[in-house]
């Protein structure tokens, strides 16, 4: 026994660690976007202007001939970043690359490990180079530094060949005040994430990307770069008075979105229009302002798109749903509360599982079919609560195939207006087994509050988790997994979970 707990506790701090990657940062406050982002001191290290000489910086070797001083003799570590740029009028970095040599006279830089463009070279003296320092990151109408990172500007590291996936943090101390959307087009592996504290990257403190509330709305942040990430970030405030404008758009293939929060927009929280898209632990609130059809917090457009323990609520307006689904899509363990239309409107005929999801309190129906076409749906241990129409609908049409299993529903006070399952319009969609709770009390602790752990016995390990197996020597095995999103911790644990 000691063993095997002792085995539980190790795949747990495998799973925990942190990743290594090559780490870059920005601070609102105090940064300056001439930097070269690799340290988090508000001022470069050290800068020089390139000496009045023949290729004084030559943009062909990554050569830098300093005017005054000693590089060699200022502590300039190898493998630290500087920043590469023609001195007159500059206000952003246009090339950060990694230090690779430096000796009495000169500095040089990789070719290869870098982001942006060399300047052409110099003879004249007016070119600058800036060892560190923290960039400012986006403002006002500033992109910087997305659409600039690249997935080359990665350090030298002997364990992986082509150096470590570049991370910038994002410093949470201010609000990044923007005022133009910000385009993320650059193709990954990048990680762009929050922090609070310096020296602690991945700390999972929240930085926030604000736009005026007043006037029109503009997008927060477009993303069309594959192989992105984004963590622990929220977008907030655009257009408080007009506007048709989303939060976050995704058209870029295999991008993550990891407890990002988007609230009080005009339109949908997210829009996913890439393939294979993952949003993990994300949230939004008070989002299409404008009360627009089909929008609402989340929106998914393209196939393949997955979402874990996201939730959506407050999505004030009478078309506005919590999760619009409209192309195949799976989600696990997502809750839809007090939304002004449905908990989940699913549009798409291209299929959709909805596994362990809550809808609580929304105005239409938990769950509503609207496709027009055939549709194939798998609904699975969800708790459908307080809904103004149904628990589960199909609006759109009877042509429907499936199955809806163990799901629960409420009495008194927590009933469906119109139900719990509009069996006539459920084509051959296969239901079995509900799971009813004691009037007027609902599974969870506090849903008014968004605490949608789960706490009532009725929905405790009762959740369908059966394995078909016919061969002789496979037998017994099952899951019991809660009804609902928010699974209870049994009394006995004792060892932690992973953040």
């Amino acid at each position: 026994m000691k063993t095997l707990l002792a085995t539980a506790l190790l795949v747990l701090c495998v799973i925990s660690s942190e990743a290594a990657y090559t780490e870059f940062y920005c601070d609102f406050t105090n940064g300056d976007n001439l930097n070269s982002g690799s340290t988090t001191n508000a001022a470069a290290t050290i800068s020089y202007t390139s000496k009045v000489v023949a290729s004084g910086w030559d943009s062909t070797t990554g050569i830098f001939t300093v005017a005054t001083g000693n590089p060699a003799s200022a502590g300039i570590p190898l493998n630290e970043w500087a920043s590469v740029y023609v001195t007159a009028g500059a206000t952003i970095a246009t090339f950060i690359a990694r230090i690779t040599a430096t000796n009495g006279t000169t500095i040089t830089v990789s070719l290869t490990a870098k982001s942006g463009t060399a300047p052409a070279t110099d003879s004249l003296g007016a070119t600058t180079i800036r060892v560190g320092g923290v960039w400012k990151g986006p403002n006002g109408t500033v992109n910087f530094p997305f659409n600039f990172v690249t997935a080359t500007q990665t350090n030298l590291n002997s364990g992986v060949a082509q150096g470590l996936a570049p991370r910038v943090n994002l410093k949470a101390t201010a609000t990044y005040s923007v005022t133009a959307n910000i385009f993320s087009s650059k193709a990954g592996p990048i990680v762009w994430q929050g922090m609070t504290a310096w020296g602690i990257p991945g700390d999972l403190g929240k930085a926030t990307i604000d736009c005026p509330t007043v006037g029109a709305s503009v997008s927060l942040l477009s993303s069309s770069g594959a192989n992105n990430d984004y963590r622990d970030l929220i977008l907030s405030n655009s257009g408080a008075t007009s506007g048709t404008s989303d939060g976050i758009t995704c058209n870029g293939n295999e991008v993550t979105f990891t407890r990002c929060v988007v609230h009080d927009v005009r339109r949908s929280g997210f829009v996913l229009s890439g393939s294979s898209v993952t949003l993990v632990e994300c949230e939004t609130y008070f989002c299409n302002g404008s009360n627009t059809s089909n929008k609402g917090g989340f929106e998914i457009v393209a196939n393949s798109t997955y979402l874990w323990r996201c939730i959506a609520h407050d999505a004030i307006g009478n078309v506005n749903s919590g999760f619009q689904i409209q192309a195949a899509a799976a989600l696990v363990g997502c809750v839809a509360d007090t939304c002004g239309q449905h908990g989940y409107n699913v549009v798409s005929a291209a299929g959709t599982v909805l596994s362990n999801c809550d809808a609580y309190n929304n105005v239409g129906s938990g769950i509503d079919l609207s496709a027009s076409s055939a549709t194939p749906i798998v609904v699975e241990n969800c708790n459908l609560l307080k809904n103004g129409a149904w628990g589960i609908n199909s609006s759109g049409s009877a042509i429907r195939n499936g199955l809806i299993t163990n799901c629960g529903f409420g009495s008194g006070i927590q009933t469906n207006t119109l139900g719990n399952i509009n069996l006539t319009v459920m084509g051959a969609i296969l239901i079995t087994g509900t799971v009813s709770y004691p009037t007027d009390v609902t599974p969870w602790v506090d849903p008014a509050n968004g605490d949608f752990r789960i706490n009532l016995p009725q929905a405790q390990a009762v959740g369908r988790g059966a394995f078909t197996q016919t061969q002789a020597s496979y037998t017994g095995a099952i899951a019991y997994p809660d009804v609902g999103a928010g699974q209870h911790r049994p009394a006995v644990l004792s060892y932690p979970f992973s953040n």
